[in-house]
């Protein structure tokens, strides 16, 4: 028998295999220019979309397309808005896909967009994640493009997508099977309905990761920083962002200090998150005991946290949105069926 490990040649072949993975996965983002054969221009596209919830409409009418999630690796990232010239019915944002969780979120929104076409800050996607992130999303997209699309359809946009760039606002109809355009009266309801709302949302969930594990902190909109700022005050999670914000960006600003503790707490996040901790609320005392903890090597021993109280303060926060939660569900009145039977 031939050992393999011990043949130089073999050796050799396997550790300059190793390089050029490393060589890819760590290409210096925006080195490489988009060749034209990728851009929008060059493929003759015509249209661009941007797909949310009917939730999120206030929002975006507010602040513009300021959300976009991309993957360079496991641990690193950007925001800034994903758009696609896929105009057929889909799921870009990853989401579930099921008839109930549409009319939970205000049902499956396409948003017409026009925004520049400069080939420097409109990306083809499956470009960009071949040439910088080896593959990642496409590997992970893989078998699913009908469900969640084609990822070399998709752009980014390395900007922020006002108000101005949003055309037409159109909701899935899953009777007939179309796009039916969402009238202002309807819009304006919508919208209304979540301004007023007492938290940022009606669905249960776990904090932010991305915000937490730092990979907003590059943000190409330029716009998260007054977003949080404004809309913290409804988030039960706000403790938790006010301690994970100073973390990140204190890891940011010292990452030779600081690198091996970024590396552990990014893993630490990403653990949390899929263990199937992040679904109970000792799962949240856990990771907002982690992160006080974190805090308190960081700073002077003066300026330390108290774990007792501010974890009795959300934990009382956290059961009350429970409550609010539970009647919300409990109490799906015939005004709120007749606003989302377009997707019923």
């Amino acid at each position: 028998m031939v050992n393999f490990v011990q043949n130089p040649e073999i050796t050799t072949m396997k550790k300059n295999k190793r390089k050029n993975r490393i060589k890819r996965r760590s290409k210096k983002l925006w080195t490489i220019p988009q060749p034209e054969v990728h851009t929008f221009e060059g493929r003759g596209y015509e249209n661009l979309y941007h797909f949310t919830y009917g939730d999120k409409l206030y929002d975006i009418f507010k602040y513009g397309i300021i959300f976009g999630d991309v993957i360079v690796d496991m641990f690193d990232g950007f925001n800034t808005p994903n758009l696609t010239t896929e105009g057929r019915y889909h799921c870009p944002p990853k989401q579930q896909t099921s008839p109930e969780w549409f009319v939970k979120r205000g049902g499956l929104i396409r948003l017409s967009v026009n925004c520049p076409k400069d080939p420097k800050k409109l990306i083809n996607y499956g470009w960009f994640d071949t040439v910088y992130c080896n593959g990642i999303t496409k590997s992970t997209n893989l078998g699913n493009e009908e469900r969640f699309g084609d990822i070399n359809k998709q752009y980014i946009y390395l900007g922020h997508i006002d108000q101005s760039m949003i055309g037409g606002v159109k909701v899935w109809n899953r009777k007939s099977k179309s796009w039916d355009r969402l009238r202002k009266q309807e819009l304006d309801s919508l919208c209304k309905e979540y301004e007023e709302l007492p938290y940022q949302h009606k669905l249960r969930g776990q904090p932010n990761q991305l915000r937490m594990s730092g990979l907003q902190l590059n943000d190409y909109t330029g716009k998260l920083k007054q977003y949080y700022s404004e809309n913290d005050y409804k988030d039960i999670y706000r403790c938790f962002y006010s301690i994970s914000d100073f973390l990140c960006n204190s890891f940011k600003h010292s990452p030779m200090k600081y690198r091996d503790k970024f590396t552990s707490y990014k893993r630490f996040m990403v653990t949390w998150s899929i263990s199937g901790r992040s679904s109970t609320l000792n799962g949240m005392i856990e990771l907002l005991n982690y992160l006080i903890d974190l805090f308190n090597t960081v700073v002077p021993e003066s300026e330390q946290l108290d774990p007792n109280p501010i974890i009795q303060n959300f934990c009382y926060e956290f059961l009350e949105w429970e409550k609010w939660l539970d009647q919300i569900e409990k109490d799906s009145t015939e005004d709120y069926e007749e606003q989302l039977k377009l997707v019923s």
